[in-house]
């Protein structure tokens, strides 16, 4: 029989002693980052390497994936550090919901109709 491998996440008891029941981390949640870390020390002591290793995946390392405030702790400190960051996950957010539009326009048949959101420009304008 195998092993199973260690995904190298540990998830801490809440306020109420349950456990962590979504795949999302809270800032008390723990992760391996050399040694193991929680993710609120990682958040006021890494931000850009937590940063950057939610958004470069890497084939073999796990997703890191955040609660709402924990992502939003997160990326206030990384917008003071490197705005350039946040700013390219949005340029990357915005053409990836532009190209499913387009790819479910071009399913439907609704490309080129007056439904579309995709339309050439008007050269000419009727008067």
């Amino acid at each position: 029989m195998k092993k199973k491998k260690s995904m190298g996440i540990l998830s801490l008891p809440s306020k109420k002693g349950e456990f962590n029941v979504t795949k999302n981390l809270r800032l008390q949640d723990v992760i391996e980052w050399p040694d193991y870390r929680t993710i609120d020390y990682l958040i006021k002591n890494h931000p850009v390497d937590l940063w950057n290793r939610i958004y470069q995946k890497k084939k073999g390392v796990k997703n890191i994936k955040l609660v709402g405030n924990a992502y939003k702790l997160l990326k206030s400190k990384v917008e003071e550090t490197n705005s350039k960051l946040i700013e390219d996950v949005k340029k990357k957010k915005h053409n990836k919901k532009v190209m499913k539009d387009l790819r479910n326009e071009i399913k439907y048949d609704i490309l080129g109709t007056r439904h579309s959101k995709f339309r050439k420009p008007d050269s000419e304008k009727s008067e």
